[in-house]
């Protein structure tokens, strides 16, 4: 076993089953980078996660375009509901949580986000696979 502060890089898990527990942003990096060169790598998580881009519409960056001053005098002035709907509908517009398991039972601003633009295409490709709140391990 590995704790996330102590791994450093892919060396040693190539062409193994590698199971990382925990969807933070470290977890999220690391599954990620493992799934490219181990055999299989699985996700573990308890409740999920909402996945952000780290790059938005048209190209610019999530935090750049979320903090402008224009756009958060506007959404100020929306209800709680609907702003939760309207970044929750665009969130699965590029990928579908539920789909692929990692629909939180939260709302988007319930918990911190996971920033990841790869994990996406990582899922779907099976390189990586989510499972849901391990709870035993067993030989194979």
């Amino acid at each position: 076993t590995v704790h996330s502060h102590d791994y450093k890089d892919h060396l040693g898990f190539e062409n193994k089953r590698v199971v990382v527990i925990g969807i933070g942003n470290s977890g999220g990096d690391i599954a990620v980078e493992l799934s490219r060169h181990a055999k299989q790598v699985y996700l573990s998580t308890r409740r999920g996660t909402w996945i952000l881009n780290r790059v938005s519409d048209h190209g610019l960056p999530i935090d750049i375009v979320g903090n402008r001053r224009s756009n958060m005098a506007i959404f100020d002035y929306l209800p709680f509901a609907l702003k939760t709907s309207l970044v929750q509908n665009q969130l699965n517009k590029r990928f579908d949580h539920a789909l692929y398991g990692l629909q939180p039972e939260h709302h988007v601003f319930g918990q911190h986000p996971m920033v990841n633009d790869d994990m996406p295409n990582r899922i779907i490709t099976g390189a990586l696979t989510i499972k849901p709140n391990i709870k035993r391990f067993t030989k194979t």
